[in-house]
């Protein structure tokens, strides 16, 4: 996953709105139809993906939108689309024929959104204006991104009461997959995507009923590489795990990293398993024994066994 500043500009007072970004299912970028750069190189056709001389866009990059008029960056998006050329779409769907500009289109949608008046300027998140000039988007790194999402998304920094750890909310997507070391490569990188799959189908349940969900980073003392946790939903108070496969080594991994990562979250947490099918008896036993609930697939949804609290 990458990040991008994505350069705005005001041309609607609609776009002042709180709300805005978060209706927003498309961007456009440059090149548009009348580019000098097509005296250079051959228009790509309508629906191909991108040129590469335009915006390198990759489904599940985050783009923080920056609106120059007003040196403020209001929203941050989630890309759900390659990019691809079609200056004609942007003409019809834009107040203005803005295809001879921007014939870039994205799906995207909207995280968070601010009001222009509450959202942060370009250097609060740690970006000269010199770096934008008249580029329509550029990259940022971790910093810059966190910051901007601490103060769009109005995260909170969590530290533990004796200060031996720091945890720090990031996007589902940022982050390492634990727990697969010991399997043949292949295998772990189809581990991998499965849990990445399970964890995002059950994030965007959860989102459709109006919770919050983030990952945690901890870095904790003594370590030079944070953890991070799959799922904490800041609505419930819950601490997840997610895995790929419903074994009893699968089980029993997943307690101890809950047991690991419980330690730095807030106390009285409730915790849970998420799996892609309801495990075993036995293991249910299991993780009720050690006051953990399993949460699995049950067709487009989601089932517990702790009277729906995960659901």
């Amino acid at each position: 996953m990458a990040y991008w500043l994505k350069i705005g500009y005001f041309t609607d007072s609609r776009e002042g709105a709180a709300d805005y970004w978060l209706k927003r299912d498309w961007v456009s970028d440059s090149p548009g139809r009348t580019s000098p750069w097509w005296k250079r190189f051959e228009k790509p056709r309508k629906g191909q993906k991108y040129p590469p001389h335009g915006p390198q866009y990759e489904i599940g990059d985050r783009l923080v939108i920056y609106i120059t008029e007003k040196g403020v960056c209001p929203a941050i998006l989630e890309v759900v689309g390659e990019p691809h050329w079609d200056p004609g779409w942007v003409d019809a769907h834009s107040d203005r024929k803005e295809g001879d500009e921007w014939g870039v289109v994205t799906g995207v949608r909207g995280l968070w959104s601010l009001g222009l008046g509450a959202a942060p300027r370009l250097e609060d998140i740690g970006v000269a204006k010199a770096r934008v000039q008249r580029h329509g988007h550029i990259s940022l790194d971790d910093d810059e991104y966190e910051e901007a999402e601490k103060r769009i998304a109005k995260r909170r920094r969590r530290k533990r009461r004796s200060g031996s750890s720091v945890n720090v909310q990031v996007p589902i997507e940022q982050g390492t997959v634990e727990g697969y070391d010991v399997m043949p490569a292949g295998e772990i990188k189809r581990a991998e995507r499965r849990e990445a799959r399970l964890v995002r189908d059950y994030c965007s349940f959860l989102e459709a009923q109006g919770d919050d969900v983030a990952r945690n980073k901890l870095q904790l003392d003594g370590s030079s590489h944070p953890l991070y946790s799959d799922i904490f939903n800041n609505t419930r108070g819950q601490l997840i795990e997610a895995k790929a496969g419903t074994t009893r080594g699968d089980i029993r991994m997943a307690i101890g990293q809950l047991a690991d990562y419980g330690r730095h979250v807030p106390d009285g947490s409730l915790r849970a398993v998420l799996l892609d099918a309801k495990p075993v008896g036995d293991l249910l036993v299991l993780l009720e024994s050690q006051g953990i609930a399993a949460v699995w697939r049950n067709g487009d949804a989601f089932t517990d066994n702790a009277g729906g609290k995960f659901v």
